[in-house]
């Protein structure tokens, strides 16, 4: 079948507030398109020139299966972001990478249950200044499975509980001044926004919270960022693998206590892009997506 629709705008059902305006931006280019469920067997991929994961925040539940489904979709069309760039980035021991590259990223601790002996061989190895600690599985998106906490028996227990983990000091900047996220599109710099706190002391949550939505408690604000902050944000997105400019990505910039920025995520799979929050962020999203199409034609 000739491919009838320029892209598929995957999704998962949950709210995403960019959703409207992305599909108006798309239109407005010249693009046809229309969201579908990244997960519905009955979807005749064929009849669309590409696919760009976008909302698919549900994938966490199963990545294996959101992978395979991927799979799938890349055999059929395009699919944007690359897929062995999504493999890459849907478990953060990415984040490893990052470092070994040079990029300065939060102090992390890898927790892996069948090589770690007991929790309190796990106490013993995190450092004694991290005294408010983030505990949060090596799969996962909106803060899901994500645990706060000065209690280091407990962290230590739940990261020993199931599946790799990780251990993070808890930034105080996140309090006083916020995450920064840079979102770039078409490999450009697009906007940026400061949001936080959105982990309050003692909690674990076990339900994904969608950007956006009121149970989220962000606070968000946009961000003019120095050329500090901007310089850290471009050589965290060069380290991701990817072989071209990629149509989107953000980059989450922590300062450390030194004040130091450190980063705390580079997001390529399906990172919440606050499109409302910059002039014509929009316009420029559908701009790169249709870039990335009309190259690879």
């Amino acid at each position: 079948m000739h491919a009838s629709i320029d892209v598929a705008y995957l999704t998962s059902g949950i709210h995403d507030p960019d959703l409207d305006g992305s599909l108006q931006a798309l239109n407005r280019s010249g693009l046809t398109c229309e969201a579908v469920n990244w997960s519905c067997r009955d979807t005749d991929w064929s009849r669309y020139r590409s696919a760009v994961v976008r909302s698919t925040w549900d994938y966490i539940e199963d990545r294996e299966a959101f992978l395979g489904a991927l799979r799938t979709i890349s055999s059929t069309c395009l699919l944007l972001n690359p897929l062995d760039v999504i493999e890459w980035n849907t478990d953060k021991g990415y984040l490893a990478d990052l470092a070994r590259a040079g990029c300065p990223t939060v102090p992390t601790l890898w927790v892996d249950p069948e090589v770690c002996s007991s929790a309190s061989a796990l106490s013993r190895s995190i450092p004694s200044d991290w005294e408010d600690l983030v505990v949060k599985p090596a799969v996962g998106a909106g803060g899901t499975g994500a645990m706060r906490t000065r209690d280091r028996e407990k962290a230590c227990a739940y990261a020993m509980s199931s599946g790799r983990m990780l251990v993070q000091p808890y930034l105080d900047a996140v309090d006083s001044e916020g995450e920064k996220s840079f979102v770039f599109l078409g490999g450009e710099f697009s906007h940026a926004v400061t949001r936080g706190p959105y982990l309050p002391e003692e909690i674990h949550r076990d339900t994904l919270l969608p950007p956006g939505s009121e149970e989220s408690a962000w606070t968000v604000e946009s961000f003019e960022p120095d050329a500090e902050y901007l310089a850290l944000a471009h050589a965290a997105l060069a380290a991701v693998p990817a072989a071209s400019p990629l149509p989107y990505a953000r980059v989450d910039v922590i300062r450390d206590q030194r004040g130091a920025p450190r980063v705390a995520e580079v997001e390529v799979v399906e990172p919440f892009l606050f499109l409302g929050y910059s002039d014509s962020a929009s316009a420029r999203f559908a701009g790169a997506l249709r870039e990335a199409i009309v190259s690879a034609a």
